[in-house]
């Protein structure tokens, strides 16, 4: 997926409340375990970073490319949030 179709499929999905606003409670980094990702929907590979965001009060825990990480705050920032990192 190109840069900009991310960008425009986070907008939407922040917009639409599938992707959080708010910061993660925690967040760690690891190697890729072919989980999903919540943004973009591609398998997070073994050979690719992949950030686990926590939100225990909504009992849910993202896994995001560090692609789809970066772009994701980058969109929250620009909506004038708080930064999650």
């Amino acid at each position: 997926m190109d840069r900009a179709t991310l960008r425009e499929v986070i907008r939407r999905k922040l917009d639409d409340g599938d992707l959080p606003t708010k910061a993660p409670n925690e967040m760690e980094v690891g190697r890729g375990t072919g989980a999903t990702c919540d943004a973009c929907g591609d398998p997070i590979q073994p050979a690719q970073s992949e950030h686990e965001l926590t939100y225990p009060d909504i009992a849910r825990v993202l896994r995001l490319h560090f692609g789809c990480v970066a772009v994701w705050e980058i969109q929250r920032r620009e909506r004038g949030l708080d930064p999650a990192f």
